[in-house]
């Protein structure tokens, strides 16, 4: 088994459908690789009573890190010729960047704690 924490930004709004094993809420992100030059793409599924935090937290555009596990590398090519990864992984946990000011739906700024 082959275990990946990615991080990047969400691309579109979490899909939970029915599947095989029961309800499950597919998250994909963009990616960049270290050098910056190629973007790939990991699609993320999430089971059980994560889908309802998934659903509630996770919006298009936002900042996230997730852990799984692969199950499929698939190599693709946009149109223009641009060839590029498509992850796909059973995610295990994930984390999500600090709440800003005009954010409500995400955890507490650390500047909110007292020391």
């Amino acid at each position: 088994m082959l275990t990946i924490t990615a991080s990047g930004f969400i691309t579109g709004e979490p899909k939970v459908e029915d599947g095989e094993y029961g309800k499950r809420a597919t998250v994909t992100i963009r990616a960049k690789t270290t050098n910056g030059k190629q973007t790939h793409y990991i699609n993320a599924i999430f089971y059980g009573k994560r889908i309802e935090t998934v659903t509630r937290y996770m919006a298009d555009g936002r900042q996230v890190s997730i852990v799984g596990a692969v199950k499929a590398i698939m190599g693709k090519k946009k149109k223009d010729g641009t060839e590029y990864s498509s992850v796909y992984m059973d995610a295990y946990d994930f984390t999500l960047p600090e709440k800003l000011d005009s954010d409500p739906g995400q955890a507490s700024s650390s500047s909110d704690v007292p020391f």
